[in-house]
């Protein structure tokens, strides 16, 4: 059981959406992934606002800010642009309803955030969650790693 620190809770969202919670000094509480499924973008969305829910309602209290990346949408079809800017306005429909403070950051400064330079790859992600927190983590966790840790640094 985490105590009643405040955190401040990355969102990487996609069709596999992964998640982190930090603490204001940038420690790891918890983090993990969500399979959102292949079916509908409708299905989808409703998968992802169940799960942002019951995350919302697990640190009930301690959430100081959701941080949620941008959608990159260079070089992406129609389909999937349409997929992230959903990911983006259903998470963010569920958090500011709730009355959470929302940080958006863009795929650089998560990057930076996390690695150190915004080209890192997966693989670098990876690495650099385990060197920071000693935690093995998937490259979804490992962006929502770098993505709370950029909304620690908008919300500071």
């Amino acid at each position: 059981m985490i105590g009643p620190e405040q955190v401040v809770i990355g969102l990487d969202l996609g069709s596999v959406s992964g998640w982190a919670a930090l603490t204001m000094a940038g420690s790891r509480v918890d983090g993990g992934q969500w399979q959102l499924g292949k079916g509908p973008p409708a299905s989808r969305y409703i998968a992802l606002r169940a799960s942002v829910l019951g995350l919302l309602e697990r640190f009930d209290g301690w959430i100081s800010a959701v941080a949620i990346e941008t959608p990159t949408v260079a070089k992406q079809s129609t389909q999937a642009r349409r997929l992230g800017y959903g990911f983006l306005a259903t998470a963010e429909l569920v958090v500011v309803r709730r009355g959470i403070v929302l940080v958006e950051c863009n795929n650089t400064q998560t990057k930076v955030a996390l690695s150190g330079h915004g080209r890192a790859t997966k693989a670098e992600q990876i690495s650099a969650a385990m060197r920071r927190w000693s935690v093995r983590v998937g490259e979804h966790e490992a962006d929502a790693l770098g993505v709370a840790l950029a909304g620690l640094a908008a919300a500071a």
